[in-house]
């Protein structure tokens, strides 16, 4: 697959060697002072011109295989260079190993058959350069003779051959490592999607499995709680609270999995609202958590600027709300689990992202954590399966948003979450917003 890039790099070269082309013929008739067929020459480098003009309109249009585009038009370089050598010298003229500007070209982008064809042209120009061709007038002047001008005339083919070359291969190489990350991450996503649809199936069976004792258990719960009384109650009000919160995981899991019910695409918050919603989500955390000290800082002002009224018009969808919170939910258990006494969350938003980003005082992030973020399984911690922020990472990239862990200067661990405004939202509703 040749990339519209290469095409633009093929017209960059090609606008270069006309105007190359065009000053050396100056510079030998008005400057060297010889006498060439400037109407003949011009004529070819006019037509030359126009079909650098067809291809730029066909790069634009997108409409023909790149590759015989590429063949048409590294032929008709071919072409022009055997006509302006044959005005300039034949087979004498020191220009005539750009010849192979053109073939290293053909042989990085087009098929060996190809490659083959131009140059076997090549070949048969440079051979009929050799029997037909109008000499060039005799030269004496600042370079010498006619030999020394020569001379400079081959070392300034090298040079412009030599830079030709590196710049077109670099060029290519760069694009083709940029494909193959691309290929590469392309690859990735869909181990981590065939990874996550694999998790799901285990979450709907365990959902399925824990459904039963979890109902037993409220039950008999709610049986002891009429009679017990002092603290024996307030701890079976806690164990009922806890699974109250378990009750709502798994059906969460169930409607996620099995799709209990339809999603609205166009169902989204107020980045306000979105700040309530996650201050909420901290005071129910910290009820559970209460040795954690968690300040949020987010903006529930009224935007009072035009741009921030804007701003505060857009929309986040259900599922962006659904990955922030289980990413500050998690977050906020690995920094319980980090020995945090403190948590300072930060709610942002500008330039089209939503940021949330959370700062401990706990022991920090292993590196080996850091490195594998969109992993699974990858875990320090004695108990727990390394899922959460594997989960939380992927649902953040599916929206077009991320996950980046690092350690503080001094002591603890940063979290930021990175959503982007409007993703999982209908192009309708962005148009709206």
């Amino acid at each position: 697959m040749i990339s519209k890039i290469t095409l633009l790099r093929l017209f960059q070269l090609r606008s270069l060697a006309i105007a190359g082309q065009l000053v050396a013929i100056l510079v030998a008739q008005f400057w060297l002072g010889l006498d060439l067929p400037l109407v003949a020459n011009f004529s070819v480098i006019g037509g030359l011109t126009l079909i650098n003009l067809l291809l730029w309109w066909q790069i634009r249009l997108a409409t023909i295989n790149p590759q015989w585009l590429i063949f048409g038009h590294l032929l008709a370089d071919i072409v022009g260079l055997t006509l302006l050598l044959y005005l300039n010298g034949g087979y004498s003229n020191p220009f005539s190993a750009l010849y192979l500007l053109p073939l290293a070209m053909a042989a990085a982008l087009i098929p060996v058959a190809q490659v083959w064809m131009l140059a076997g042209l090549a070949v048969a120009g440079y051979t009929l350069n050799m029997l037909f061709y109008q000499p060039l007038p005799h030269y004496h002047g600042p370079f010498g003779d006619q030999f020394h001008l020569h001379l400079v005339g081959m070392w300034l083919g090298f040079v412009i051959g030599a830079g030709v070359i590196a710049y077109f291969l670099a060029g290519m190489g760069r694009e083709l490592r940029r494909q193959q990350q691309a290929l590469t991450q392309a690859r990735m996503l869909v181990a981590r999607r065939e990874q996550v649809a694999a998790l799901g199936a285990l979450a709907a069976s365990a959902a399925h499995e824990l459904g039963t004792p979890l109902s037993t258990i409220k039950v008999l719960v709610g049986e002891l709680l009429e009679t017990a009384g002092g603290e024996p109650q307030q701890n079976l009000q806690l164990i009922k609270s806890q699974v109250d919160r378990c009750s709502r995981a798994l059906g969460e899991i169930r409607f996620a999995v099995e799709g209990d019910g339809p999603v609205d695409d166009n169902e989204g918050i107020g980045l306000a609202e979105l700040a309530t919603l996650l201050q909420r989500a901290i005071d129910e955390w910290s009820v559970f958590s209460p040795q954690v000290r968690v300040e949020f800082f987010g903006d529930f002002t009224a935007p009072v600027s035009p741009s921030a009224r804007r701003a505060e018009e857009s929309k986040v969808s259900m599922a962006a709300v659904d990955a922030l919170k289980r990413g500050l939910i998690t977050v906020l258990d690995n920094s319980a689990d980090a020995g945090a006494d403190n948590v300072r969350a930060e709610y942002l938003h500008g330039d089209g992202r939503v940021v949330l980003r959370l700062m401990d005082d706990g022991e920090g992030i292993a590196s080996q954590v850091i490195d594998n973020i969109g992993e699974p399984y990858v875990t320090t911690r004695g108990r727990g399966r390394g899922l959460g922020l594997y989960l939380v990472s992927y649902m953040l990239d599916s929206l077009g948003g991320s996950l980046q862990l690092t350690n503080s200067v001094n002591r603890g661990a940063v979290a930021e979450l990175t959503i982007m405004l409007h993703a999982g939202l209908t192009p309708t509703l962005r148009d709206q917003a």
